[in-house]
């Protein structure tokens, strides 16, 4: 796993003062790219022939970093912190662990060109009024409402619940769009306002989804752009989380599962 931005710190525990990482993780097997972790503590630390360090942790994890990519402000106590370990010879695991950067690597930069160029994909794709998504991990990084011939971006929310978390696309202002689901391994909408004629669902993961709020399957495949009509929409079922239109707090979850759930 790749992990930028990153520094180390410590912690008092009973067995006394631990070191442990926090930073932006790419490639990790649970977690959306791009987020933000604390690791668990830090047992050991290995140098690679590119000058590079793994940091492996009680977990088990091992988390590829350069000097390059500290976190300037923590950049002096990191390196003191780093002093405390004894740097050991990497060559056993560099094979496996350059090839599992590289791939983050590659995604990172991905990432980083779609959300550059987001708006004119949009675009480019719509061609029809509707919500323009772009999915990783389940969340919506960046959505794009178009109305017309204007464009405009509105922010995701995440709504935190004890019975399920779920993201909800909402013009808090004007009201033109409302749109909310479930992030679990697939994509299951319980509100679709009914002003929203089309969503365009931009999945910049390197697996495919499937969207649950409709009675056939409808696949979101990797690096592409799936556009599904209102119509498709099965309707909302008897609860949902945030109590949308005075509903509870419960939810009924739909029975749309896939081998490749990542929850």
């Amino acid at each position: 796993m790749l992990l930028l931005d990153w520094y180390l710190q410590t912690d008092n525990f009973a067995e006394g003062e631990l070191v442990f990482a926090k930073g932006t993780v790419f490639g990790h097997h649970r977690l959306r790219d791009d987020s933000r972790i604390s690791t668990s503590v830090i047992q050991k630390i290995y140098i690679l022939s590119d000058g590079s360090y793994v940091l492996q942790t009680k977990s088990g994890s091992c988390y590829n970093v350069g000097k390059d990519d500290i976190r300037l402000e923590k950049s002096d106590f990191t390196i003191k912190l780093m002093e405390r370990f004894e740097i050991l010879d990497g060559s056993h695991i560099e094979e496996k662990v350059k090839a599992e950067t590289k791939k983050a690597r590659e995604r990172q930069e991905k990432r980083k060109e779609v959300l550059e160029e987001l708006e004119e994909t949009a675009k480019s794709n719509m061609d029809e009024d509707g919500l323009y998504l772009c999915i990783s991990g389940m969340e919506t990084l960046k959505a794009i409402l178009k109305k017309g011939n204007a464009f405009r971006e509105i922010a995701p929310h995440t709504h935190v619940s004890y019975s399920q978390d779920s993201i909800l696309i909402t013009d808090w202002d004007d009201g033109d769009v409302d749109f909310r689901y479930f992030p679990t391994g697939n994509m299951e909408p319980y509100h679709w306002s009914d002003g929203l004629d089309n969503l365009y669902i931009h999945n910049i993961d390197d697996k495919n989804f499937d969207f649950c709020g409709s009675d056939r399957k409808i696949e979101c495949k990797s690096g592409e752009v799936t556009k599904i009509s209102h119509s498709e929409y099965r309707g909302e079922g008897l609860f949902s989380p945030d109590a949308v239109n005075g509903k509870s707090v419960f939810t009924k979850m739909s029975e749309c599962k896939d081998s490749n759930d990542r929850i």
